[in-house]
């Protein structure tokens, strides 16, 4: 199965959730099957096109030309598209709100069979008239999909808005690397990267994520004030790390706080099992891949009801949900489970088992039976 991935932004999960599907998936579909991801250098530092091969996946880059609010446009990669597109059997297109990812949908339509995962939807109020604007025309050729893959049944509703048949869309959710997170660390390893981050022996609040306001870090703060634990703040800056940083000095909490930017793959899961509880109360997520990371560390979670979040989180089944903005409900929480460690190990435990199921390998075999699906699907109407 010749199989080709597009991406708007480097497929690299250093940039965000959606490039890590991409990579993740494509690197595993390529052990046997023949795997390209054409893409663009959205959201990167490199420049320049480019082609490499890694791990059998054949990557060609392309220049992006416009920014356009973060929607990208490279005419290279228009070009490569339109030279290519007749050498695959499926075609998976990743991303919405991308404008190369929409001209992918309308120029291949009835062409080739086409997966579309929108990797989440538009969700705050941020550019709304051109959001809105977007979803009323641009946005339309979501229709010439052959399949929509939702992260959740939370996108379905955005899907069939959009004009999409709702027979034509399945859930098929984020991955992680199971072994990875799961595994236990050696006392040596541990106390080293207590060390290397001046983390205290004090109960541990985690959060992974990037430093936005959306995130929901300003409400964590006020909920910790009273508390007697550390708070470890993991990732990168998204353009709110200094007034995040006036609150913790306003609030009187740099003893704290700790913001440890961003963490190595290596150092990460060991973060993870330093941790007593796990944190992501977001004004919204599309799926959240750092909270099923720390649910296979078998850590305690605890989130927002907004969002995908309460679509995988089950209240006190396996983590918490607290309604987002409300400081109070989230302080009497965080104290619920900081004082009772029975609760804690019972969260833990059942929230491991939950994402036992969410393999890299086995999402991979997921996405592997629709592509096979409709090739067959189109093969039979020809």
């Amino acid at each position: 199965m010749r199989i080709l991935q597009i991406s708007s932004a480097p497929a690299d999960p250093k940039i965000g959730g959606t490039e890590r599907v991409v990579w993740e998936i494509s690197k595993r579909l390529a052990k046997n099957q023949r795997v390209t991801i054409l893409q663009t250098t959205l959201y990167s530092n490199k420049k320049r096109s480019s082609e490499e091969t890694k791990q059998n996946v054949r990557i060609i880059t392309c220049k992006n030309n416009l920014f356009i609010g973060g929607l990208g446009w490279s005419f290279s990669f228009v070009r490569r598209l339109r030279n290519m597109w007749k050498n695959f059997d499926v075609i998976h297109i990743h991303g919405y709100g991308r404008l190369v990812c929409n001209h992918a949908l309308w120029f291949l339509k009835n062409k080739k069979p086409i997966i579309f995962t929108a990797h989440g939807f538009h969700h705050t109020k941020r550019n709304l008239l051109f959001k809105r604007l977007y979803d009323l025309t641009i946005a339309k050729t979501l229709k010439y999909a052959s399949i929509c893959t939702a992260l959740t049944q939370e996108e379905i509703p955005y899907y069939i808005k959009l004009g999409v048949d709702p027979n034509k869309i399945i859930v098929i959710p984020n991955g992680l690397d199971y072994k990875i997170f799961s595994r236990s660390f050696d006392k040596r390893k541990i106390r080293k990267i207590k060390q290397k981050y001046g983390i205290e022996n004090k109960p541990i609040l985690l959060y992974v994520g990037r430093i936005h306001k959306s995130k929901g870090l300003q409400y964590i703060l006020e909920a910790i004030k009273h508390l007697d634990i550390q708070f470890l703040v993991i990732g990168k800056d998204a353009g709110y790390k200094a007034k995040f940083k006036m609150q913790i000095d306003k609030l009187k909490i740099k003893n704290k706080v700790k913001l440890l930017g961003v963490i190595n793959d290596e150092e990460l899961p060991i973060i993870y099992r330093l941790a007593d509880v796990f944190i992501l109360f977001s004004e919204h997520e599309g799926f959240g891949i750092a909270l099923i990371e720390a649910m296979a560390a078998g850590r305690p979670v605890i989130v927002s009801n907004r969002g995908a979040l309460p679509y995988i989180i089950k209240n006190k089944k396996n983590g918490i949900v607290v309604p987002y903005k409300d400081i109070s409900r989230l302080k009497k929480n965080l104290e619920l489970l900081f004082s009772d460690s029975k609760l804690r190990q019972k969260l833990g435990k059942l929230g491991k088992k939950f994402v036992k199921k969410l393999d890299w390998d086995t999402i991979t075999k997921m996405y592997e039976k629709v592509y096979i699906k409709v090739i067959k699907r189109l093969i039979k109407h020809h």
